[in-house]
């Protein structure tokens, strides 16, 4: 008599094929690989460029930045150029 703890019996494992299965036809796709890449829009590639600026600032310096973002839409064209002017100046 077995006792009541007692696991049932494992299963027997299907056995494995030995041979390898049928190896299937790759699909080629007719690809130009001489074209020419098309061209970030400018939007994006701008974005990408202040993102990596962002990157480098400490969080101080990144809410002074959008405090300046925040203002410049408010500026005219002549005061937007003099805020560039002196924010590059070395």
């Amino acid at each position: 008599m077995t006792p009541k703890s007692a696991l049932p019996p494992l299963p027997v494992p299907p056995r494995r094929s030995l041979t390898p299965p049928e190896r299937r036809v790759s699909r080629t796709y007719n690809v130009d690989t001489d074209a020419k890449t098309p061209r970030k829009p400018v939007e994006l590639a701008t974005y990408q460029e202040l993102l990596s600026a962002f990157d480098d600032l400490s969080p101080l310096q990144r809410f002074d930045l959008l405090e300046v973002a925040r203002a410049l839409k408010d500026l005219s064209a002549e005061e937007r150029a003099w805020v560039v002017e002196m924010a590059t100046k070395r």
